[in-house]
């Protein structure tokens, strides 16, 4: 990447060839900033892409973190960044969005001072299959970038086993929930960094506390009223000082209400919600019954969706002898959109009635598709 400055900014450019420019994953960066993405504009000329990212008023969070003077901030800042990361990389999984394809390097993620935030970038490129999976990030120097000099002091050696270990098997959920942990630490309590210490953690200090209040009572009961009153002093002064009340009460309450957590706190735009409010038109393809179980319902956010039993040919995937592995298209072109039968049986519908192989027909808001035996609602949505 160059970095270019100029009157109206500065920016990091990259050229890529035409063909290996993905129009919907600069689509999804360009759309939702939900994802702490660096802006990235996409021009395309003489059959290649030049990526342009607008990278004004950021510094690099290894920049960052060297010029703060506030080492407290740095470690809630650093750790934050990497539960963000992690999250990106995962929720993209659901959004057709290749973890290789995150520029995962101490010098190419930027701290926002002005909204506090940490944006990363994301290059639109074409990828297989294959990468679709956390294990990719092995080996994309992931590894380096986490025993930077600029990330290792602000994380536990558990942590960071933890984490390798995730990406190597896979486990989304549970590097999700490392993830979590970073994201929510807010005074950065952990563990084997020269920056911690027991003394923080307020069970500790609670601890501590009960012992010097017993002390107290004990003395002003059985022994010197005046030194127990001392003693219950100090016992108060340290509750007052070391422990505030904002700190006991999400402890205990921690233990209390702790739930598990399910794989539904993860949010993507590709299986949307009803109360998805997205900036542009899109449309939502939705089963009439449950197919194994569930209802499957997807938005229709890029310029081409396939359906199909393939999970690598298709974005829609119905795992169903009835249906082909690439069973039908729909595709969007000057704000219509067109259904297109691809399948060896011909089983393609609309509103019960056949379509003709390899042939593109306008869908209407309202109307029911089937594909095989599968019938599902399609709804166009609009900037209201």
């Amino acid at each position: 990447m160059q970095l270019k400055k100029g009157p109206y900014g500065c920016f990091l450019t990259e050229t890529i060839t035409l063909d290996h420019f993905s129009r919907y994953s600069g689509e999804i960066i360009e759309k939702f900033v939900y994802y702490n993405t660096v802006t990235v504009n996409a021009y395309e000329a003489n059959n290649s892409v030049e990526l342009s990212y607008d990278i004004s008023n950021l510094i690099s969070i290894s920049d960052f973190v060297k010029e703060t003077k506030n080492q407290s901030t740095a470690i809630k800042i650093v750790r934050k960044m990497m539960g963000q990361l992690l999250t990106n990389i995962i929720q993209g999984l659901d959004l057709l969005l290749s973890p290789d394809n995150w520029l995962i390097d101490v010098t190419r993620i930027f701290y926002d001072e002005e909204s506090s935030t940490v944006r990363f970038i994301y290059i639109p490129q074409t990828s297989g299959a294959s990468n679709m999976y956390l294990s990719s990030l092995s080996g994309n120097n992931f590894e380096n970038f986490i025993n930077d000099e600029t990330i290792k002091p602000y994380l536990s050696e558990d942590e960071i086993n933890s984490i390798l270990f995730f990406i190597k098997e896979n486990e989304e959920q549970k590097l999700l929930e490392v993830a979590k942990k970073l994201s929510s630490d807010s005074k950065s309590e952990h563990s084997n960094t020269a920056y911690s210490s027991n003394t923080n953690n307020p069970f500790v200090q609670f601890t501590c506390i009960l012992l010097i209040t017993t002390l107290g009572l004990y003395n002003y009961s059985r022994i010197n009223k005046t030194t127990g009153i001392m003693i219950l002093a100090s016992s108060l002064l340290a509750v007052l000082i070391s422990l505030p009340i904002g700190r006991i009460k999400p402890f205990f309450s921690s233990l209390i209400n702790k739930k598990s957590e399910t794989s539904d706190m993860r949010t993507d735009i590709l299986f949307g919600k009803e109360n998805d409010n997205l900036d542009f038109e899109y449309a939502i393809l939705s089963s009439i019954s449950k197919i194994d179980g569930k209802f499957i319902r997807k938005s229709l956010i890029s310029d081409i969706i396939t359906i199909g039993s393939d999970c690598f040919l298709s974005d829609i995937v119905i795992d169903s002898s009835d249906i082909s592995p690439l069973h039908a298209s729909i595709s969007i072109r000057d704000g219509i959109y067109l259904l297109k039968d691809l399948s060896i049986s011909n089983t393609t519908f609309i509103e019960n009635k056949k379509i003709i192989p390899d042939k593109e027909y306008e869908i209407k808001n309202g109307q029911i598709l089937s594909f095989g035996n599968y019938d599902f609602e399609f709804k166009t949505k609009e900037i209201t």
